[in-house]
This record gives C-alpha cells, sequence and structure tokens, in this order.
C-alpha cells in the first residue's frame, strides 16, 4: 500500500501503524485522502448495495505472491501495487501511459492520474506510493521489472497491454475487464475465501478501508 486514505482519527492511526511496521512512510495529511472518500462516497450514491469486497492490506502479499511466472506475472505484480498504492478506478488503470509514472529512485513512483471527468487533457493529479523495504512489495522494483520486459517505449504508449499466454507481449491497451479479471483470478488463485465478492474496484475500496 502507499497512502492511506480514511479521514477517522482511530483507524488512520491503525493504518499508519501497519505502514510503519510494513516499513512504508505514509502522509496523513495527503490532500488525496479527503478526494478519495469524497470519490468513495459518490461512486456509492445510486449503486446497488452489493459492494466490492475491499482488498486489505494484509492480502495484498498473497496476491502478488500468487502471480504466475514470466511477463504475465510481472505486469501483473505492477498493476497491482500501483492500483493499489494510487487508489485508481480500473478505468485509470488501464488509462495510465508510460509516461505519466515518474520513477524517484530510492523513493518511490509518482503516477499523474488523469481524472476523467475534470482534467481530459492536463497532466493529472500527482499521487506518490512509496517504495517499500520488502522487495516483493516494492512498487519501484515491480515497476523497473515490467518496463525492462517492455523495451524501447514512448511517453504515449499504455503502460499496461495486453500479455499473451506464451509470454508475449502486444504492446496493446487493456479494457478496464482486465482489471476486474485481474483482481478476482488472484484472489481465485491466493486462496481468499469467495473470490467473485472481488472486482475492479476491490483495489480502490481496499485502500480506504
Amino acid at each position: 500500500g502507499g497512502m492511506a486514505v480514511l479521514a477517522l482519527g482511530g483507524v488512520l492511526a491503525a493504518i499508519a501503524t501497519a505502514h510503519r511496521l510494513a516499513g512504508i512512510p505514509v502522509d496523513l495529511k495527503h490532500p488525496r485522502i479527503a478526494l478519495v472518500l469524497d470519490g468513495l462516497a459518490r461512486g456509492q450514491a445510486g449503486r446497488p448495495v452489493r459492494q466490492a469486497a475491499p482488498i486489505l492490506l494484509e492480502s495484498l502479499p498473497h496476491l502478488l505472491a500468487a502471480q504466475p511466472d514470466g511477463p504475465r506475472g510481472v505486469r501483473n505484480r505492477a498493476m497491482l501495487l500501483i492500483g493499489y498504492g494510487a487508489a485508481l478506478r480500473r478505468s485509470e488503470l488501464v488509462a495510465l501511459r508510460v509516461g505519466d509514472v515518474e520513477r524517484l529512485p530510492g523513493r518511490g513512483v509518482e503516477v499523474a492520474v488523469r481524472r476523467s471527468k475534470t482534467d481530459q487533457h492536463g497532466r493529472g493529479e500527482a499521487v506518490a506510493i512509496w517504495a517499500a523495504a520488502n522487495p516483493d512489495l516494492c512498487v519501484l522494483r515491480s515497476l523497473d521489472a515490467w518496463l525492462d520486459l517492455r523495451g524501447q517505449l514512448r511517453p504515449e504508449d499504455p503502460l499496461f497491454c495486453g500479455v499473451l499466454k506464451s509470454g508475449r507481449v502486444t504492446g496493446r491497451p487493456l479494457s478496464d475487464k482486465a482489471v476486474a479479471r485481474l483482481v478476482k483470478d488472484s484472489a481465485a488463485r491466493a486462496g481468499l475465501s469467495d473470490p467473485d465478492r472481488y472486482s475492479g474496484h476491490s483495489l480502490r475500496a481496499g485502500l480506504a478501508t
């Protein structure tokens, strides 16, 4: 995880403690906290009550460890860590371009998130995801592994793209359904109970829980 997002004192304190134990700094005063809460509240309005089960911080390592070997697993781990760490909607995750992600060596990753409705052409809202001491949970290492596989890229190329079963990286953008599939499949492979409860929204909901 990266940034905590629930403005309730006790819960925030618990989240901050969990992050510190995991060696992940967390900025509780980040304006994104208010933004995400507002987004979640608006997102739930007028929706059926059946909500996506949140991916919790303790489940994340299991999801990452459950990924297949080869290029598809490398891509999936980077998608999960960036989607979770930046509390992205699935449409925002698949819309990321190579130029939207800035590596901050030794510190983490900064992601420019274009809010579909409010920011069609702008640079987007910058969201920081901290690097983790544990290499298996580190967004910087997982992003580097994926970019190494991709080779030469232009800033406008999709950050995440299709990977065939053979391991060939297609370069073609993903649909937001691919995020829902990734989360459901990962939950099933990781042995989380009732994997159908998880969806593309689970990454975003998890950070807010």
